[in-house]
C-alpha cells in the first residue's frame, strides 16, 4: 500500500513539473524556441497558436495593448477578447464610393497557390474571393471599378485594395467577379515598422478569418452597352491599387489620433481608389490565373 501512495506521488510531481508551453513568458530573443514548443504542445491548437502569433505580429504602442512581461496563455486569453469585442480604436476613411442600385456580396475563398510565373516552382501564397454584384435598378450599367477594406481577427484594418472591371450589369441582372490579393501585400502590413519581420505566422490561417467589406464602387449608366467585355475575362482580377502603410504611417502622421499612448481614431486614407488612366494591376499577370 505504501509503494502504490509513493509510486502515485511521484506521477503526481512529475505532471505538476509539465508546464504548459502556454506558461512561458513572452520574449522576443527566445521566441523562435517558444514557438516551437507551442507548436509541439499538445495541449495547444492550431488556431490558438496562431491567435497568439497574431497578437505578437500586430502588436504596436498605438493599439494599445502590451505583451511585454505576459506569458503566451495572457496573450491568448487577450487575443480572444480582441477577437470578441475588436481593439476599441474608431477607423476613418474618405472617399467611400458605394453606388445606388447596386447590391454586393462577398465571399472569401481563403487560401489559393500559384506559381510565380510560368518556368518557375515557387508557389505564392494568394488570397481568393469572389464577389457578385446585382444591378437592382431599371437601367443596365457599367461596373468601371470596385474597392474593399480587409480587416483582421481584431476587426482592425489590414488594407484597402481597389480592382478595375469595365463589365456591363444589365438591369435586373448580376455578374460575378473573381478577385485575388497576393498574400506578400498582407505581410507588409503586420511587419511593418517591426524591426524584425515576424515569420512564424500561418498566413494560410489568417486568409479564412479576413472579413472582406465592400468600400465602394465606380458605376456609369452612360453608353453602358459598350462595356460588353470584361477586362478580366476568364481571369481573377488582379488590384491595381493596395494600401501603403509606409505613406499613410510616417512620424507624426496626423490620421494618428492619439491620446494617452492609445489611438482613440485611426484616418485610414480613402476607402474607395478611383481609377486613373496610367493605373495597371500591381502583381504580375500569372498570378491571374484562376
Amino acid at each position: 500500500m505504501s509503494r502504490l501512495l509513493f509510486v502515485s506521488s511521484i506521477v503526481l510531481l512529475l505532471a505538476a513539473c509539465q508546464s504548459s508551453s502556454l506558461d512561458k513568458t513572452y520574449d522576443p530573443n527566445l521566441y523562435k524556441a517558444h514557438y516551437k514548443m507551442m507548436v509541439g504542445d499538445e495541449q495547444v491548437g492550431p488556431q490558438e497558436v496562431f491567435l497568439i502569433n497574431y497578437a505578437i505580429a500586430r502588436h504596436r504602442d498605438y493599439l494599445g495593448y502590451s505583451i511585454e512581461g505576459k506569458s503566451y496563455g495572457d496573450i491568448l486569453e487577450m487575443a480572444r477578447g480582441f477577437q470578441q469585442n475588436g481593439l476599441g480604436i474608431a477607423e476613418e476613411y474618405q472617399q467611400n464610393g458605394q453606388a445606388e442600385g447596386i447590391e454586393v456580396k462577398v465571399f472569401n475563398e481563403g487560401q489559393g497557390l500559384v506559381r510565380k510565373s510560368p518556368n518557375s516552382s515557387r508557389m505564392l501564397k494568394i488570397l481568393k474571393f469572389e464577389c457578385t454584384y446585382t444591378n437592382s435598378t431599371d437601367k443596365d450599367m457599367a461596373l468601371e471599378s470596385s474597392s474593399f477594406i480587409l480587416k483582421g481577427p481584431f476587426g482592425q484594418h489590414l488594407s484597402t485594395v481597389g480592382y478595375e472591371l469595365n463589365c456591363l450589369i444589365p438591369a435586373g441582372q448580376s455578374l460575378k467577379a473573381y478577385y485575388l490579393l497576393d498574400g506578400r501585400e498582407i505581410r507588409k502590413t503586420l511587419n511593418f515598422g517591426r524591426k524584425k519581420p515576424n515569420t512564424y505566422l500561418g498566413i494560410e490561417i489568417l486568409f479564412p478569418s479576413i472579413d472582406i467589406v465592400p468600400s465602394g464602387n465606380s458605376v456609369t449608366t452612360e453608353n453602358a452597352e459598350l462595356y460588353n467585355d470584361c477586362l478580366f475575362d476568364g481571369r481573377r482580377a488582379e488590384p491595381f491599387a493596395v494600401y501603403d502603410y509606409s505613406e499613410q504611417f510616417e512620424k507624426d502622421n496626423p490620421s494618428l489620433s492619439q491620446k494617452s499612448g492609445k489611438a482613440e481614431k485611426i484616418n485610414y486614407g480613402n476607402a474607395h481608389f478611383i481609377l486613373e488612366e496610367s493605373d495597371e494591376p500591381l502583381n504580375a499577370s500569372e498570378l491571374g490565373r484562376r
